[in-house]
């Protein structure tokens, strides 16, 4: 491969010498020192310059530049580990590569709202197929990006759960093919798990600490003592808030202008324009009174406006008014934020008192990017005299970057490491760590 740029160069040279001098003030051009490659790059402009005969050698020669760039950067180090991430639990197909420095290599998510919004919901089949032709056109993107190649890759993570059955084994299958085509170990994660650990690439977190993990199918407290040593402190015991938003904003007839949106960001950003003062509803759970108590419910939630709504609307008066939908949507965010809120605060009090070191709480998941509800949980941690952390709304969603930081985070432990011909099987249920009651 390295030849094949050695010659390619050596042939631009003599075309870009004729065509378009060195100027005077730059070193002279070694294809062995890395003042080349700037010089190869600083030649892109003078594409228009050279007639079409000449441009593709250009772009080859810059490309290969370009990445062999990056790649002799990237390899400088040899103590250097690199880790392949793939997440496929649900509609997103993410690929990344990060370094054990915490350096980002490359990193791809390819969604799949064109193909599910006419359903209002994930076809689980549409979307493991969608997998199947996305995940090598990614594979080849991720890798294209990086400038390496696999044989440079020490470990390949992949999501066995928990998530969408077919979408899980279509994401194992060419995990499984990659590490024993390239004889690569290979480390299986959990998809909850990789949520909080991906916060630990941006910021400075010790264990043990608090998560609270938000999304569409998952709310749960739960202690992250170490990597891969987790308590659960509650969880749903019925529907999560992120189903719960998205199935609200659809009941009081919020539209989106765009495939792309997600409805419970539409709520939110409705709930703003009203005030929540004059409608209430009761919060879940508020009758239970148990400090050591910190399970979740939103099905009572969910019905509480379902029958609000249907008083307000009739066939004359299908459609809630603007003004109707704002109040709605603020008096149910109010409640799902302040249940949030209670059982945040138990588990912050359990938390001081058999882990008394710990010292953030973190929140993570699709819904941790609602800017109410990390102001209110900010100011339950300030109350406790704990950090509160939450991940970059880009890596909130799923995503193949927080597969591979987990998988690095593994492999440095030495933990879950795989041989190529593993038979990874999937677990579509998989618990982040046993419930344990204080």
């Amino acid at each position: 491969y390295m030849g094949t740029v050695f010659n390619r160069i050596i042939e631009a040279n003599i075309w870009l010498r004729h065509f378009w001098p060195v100027p005077s003030n730059l070193p002279e051009p070694n294809i062995y020192c890395t003042e080349y490659f700037s010089y190869s790059l600083m030649l892109r402009p003078c594409h228009r310059r050279l007639n079409c005969l000449h441009r593709p050698l250009l772009r080859a020669v810059t490309h290969s530049a370009s990445r062999f760039s990056t790649f002799s950067q990237a390899r400088a180090d040899t103590s250097v580990k690199y880790v392949l991430g793939i997440e496929s639990s649900c509609d997103e197909t993410g690929m990344a590569i990060v370094s054990s420095q915490g350096k980002v290599i490359s990193h791809h998510v390819a969604s799949q709202f064109e193909i599910h919004h006419q359903y209002n919901g994930i076809v689980p089949h549409l979307a493991a197929r969608q997998h199947d032709i996305m995940l090598p056109v990614v594979f080849d993107r991720v890798m294209a990006e990086s400038g390496m190649e696999m044989e440079n890759i020490d470990s390949i993570a992949v999501t066995r759960g928990p998530g969408l059955a077919p979408c899980l084994g279509s994401g194992v299958k060419f995990a499984s093919s990659l590490s024993q085509k390239y004889n690569c170990p290979i480390i299986p994660v959990n998809h909850l798990e990789a949520h909080a650990l991906i916060c630990r690439l941006f910021t400075k977190i010790h264990f043990p600490f608090l998560c609270l993990l938000i999304s569409g199918g998952h709310t749960e407290l739960w202690v992250a003592k170490n990597v891969g040593d987790y308590e659960l402190l509650g969880c749903t015991l019925d529907d999560a808030i992120g189903e719960a938003y998205d199935k609200i904003a659809r009941l009081i007839g919020i539209q989106k202008t765009d495939i792309a949106q997600h409805y419970g960001a539409l709520l939110e950003q409705v709930a703003q324009q009203g005030g929540s003062e004059e409608l209430k509803f009761v919060v879940p759970l508020s009758n239970v009174h148990h400090r050591n108590f910190c399970d979740f419910s939103f099905s009572g939630l969910k019905t509480a406006v379902r029958r609000y709504v249907m008083s307000k609307t009739d066939i004359e008066n299908p459609q809630l008014s603007s003004v109707e939908q704002a109040s709605i949507a603020a008096a149910f965010q109010k409640a799902a934020i302040t249940h949030l809120e209670q059982k945040t605060s138990n588990a912050l009090e359990i938390c001081q008192k058999h882990y008394p070191s710990f010292q953030q709480l973190l929140i993570c998941g699709g819904v941790a990017c609602n800017k109410a509800i990390q102001e209110s949980l900010t100011q339950t941690a300030a109350r406790y005299g704990k950090e509160f952390v939450v991940p970059p709304p880009a890596y909130c969603t799923d995503n193949g970057l927080m597969i591979a930081w987990t998988g690095m985070e593994k492999l440095m432990s030495r933990q879950g490491l795989n041989s190529p011909t593993a038979q990874l099987v999937v677990n579509p249920k998989e618990q982040v760590g046993p419930k344990v009651v204080r």
